[in-house]
């Protein structure tokens, strides 16, 4: 399938971490959402997508940690 930016078929998987942040300042008070998934980036034009596990989908839906989703809670420590 090709880049659904520029067309171009130039592309590599790759495992990603990603940290997923609530916009504003009012998002400091929400989970932070982190994903572990195979990011797809075009290696021409630089676009990349990933899918986003259930868990994780269902706290970025409501704002809400989930039994089972990987977040870090305003307030936590990071060890």
């Amino acid at each position: 399938m090709g880049c659904q930016k520029c067309s171009s078929e130039n592309q590599s998987a790759f495992s990603g971490e990603i940290g997923i942040h609530f916009p504003g300042i009012e998002g400091l008070q929400k989970p932070l959402v982190f994903v572990y998934s195979e990011v797809s980036v075009c290696l021409d034009c630089g676009y990349a997508d990933f899918n986003v596990p259930e868990s994780e989908l269902k706290v970025l839906a409501t704002g809400v940690p989930v039994d089972g989703a990987v977040v870090l809670i305003a307030g936590d420590e990071i060890p």
